[in-house]
């Protein structure tokens, strides 16, 4: 910038140059693995990067904070929450037992340095099959280390997605009336004569975690009829609890099942 000093017998003027330095910094989140079903461990790393040549100064009161969902659960405690590169690095929430989010925070991190943070999660009971979890972090900064004189930056987001196992469902014969007919009529074919019962199994093998509603629909060719119906569980773990259960009525066709705030706790379920 110039500036002029003027007198009675002329001008003299001169000039000093100057650089604007500003920390433009990024944040990114990544997580892995990225599908699994309830009481699964997802590993969560945030990093933010201070890098030239878009960034031209040191970042300053930095917080990076990541709240957790309620079907994201912080393993939390001592030491749970790392942190490699920043100055004055403060971890204000996930290192005390009982901790849902993660929030640190740093005095500044200097031109061309990259702050790494990791932590694990688990996923709830509450996690859905065939559904899917994003949470996102987020970044504040400025460009002074003192209070209010900077200029802001932020605030910077990134999210992650962890998706949910997905249920899967098979129909088959589980029995007969009349040991007689097999399949010789039919290789492969189940054979039935007329009046004979078959007892049909509509099994569903269930991730971890919580269906608020899973309903089974069996549509019946002409010339069956349904008699009777049920659905039990597969407790071989005693894993599974049901909240409701609708069942069709005899007669009923399409036969359809309905179950309600179905869920499979630990291990490996299936319902017929």
């Amino acid at each position: 910038n110039n500036a002029t000093l003027t007198y009675p017998n002329g001008t003299l003027s001169d000039s000093e140059d100057e650089e604007i330095g500003e920390p433009l910094s990024t944040i990114a989140k990544t997580g892995a693995p990225l599908t699994g079903d309830a009481g699964d461990t997802v590993a969560y790393t945030i990093t933010v990067r201070n890098l030239a040549p878009a960034s031209t100064a040191a970042a300053f009161d930095l917080v990076i904070a990541d709240p957790l969902s309620a079907d994201l659960i912080l393993q939390s405690g001592p030491g749970a929450v790392t942190v490699v590169g920043g100055t004055g690095v403060i971890v204000t929430s996930g290192n005390t037992a009982g901790d849902t989010a993660v929030t640190v925070t740093a005095d500044s991190l200097a031109l061309g340095a990259t702050m790494t943070i990791t932590f694990n999660v688990t996923l709830a009971n509450t996690v859905n099959p065939g559904g899917s979890e994003t949470n996102t972090a987020t970044l504040n900064y400025d460009s002074h280390p003192d209070a209010g004189v900077g200029r802001a930056g932020g605030p910077l987001t990134d999210n992650e997605t962890v998706e949910i196992n997905d249920p899967s469902f098979a129909k088959s014969i589980y029995a007969t009336s009349v040991v007689e007919t097999g399949t010789g009529q039919h290789t492969g074919v189940e054979d039935l004569v007329i009046g004979e019962t078959v007892t049909f199994h509509l099994t569903a093998t269930l991730p971890e975690g919580t269906s608020p509603t899973l309903t089974f629909t069996d549509d019946l060719p002409a010339g069956l009829r349904l008699v009777s119906a049920q659905v039990r569980s597969d407790r071989s773990s005693a894993n599974i609890s049901i909240g409701g259960t609708t069942l069709p009525s005899p007669g009923d066709d399409p036969a359809v099942f309905t179950l309600t705030n179905v869920v499979n706790v630990p291990g490996l379920g299936a319902f017929d």
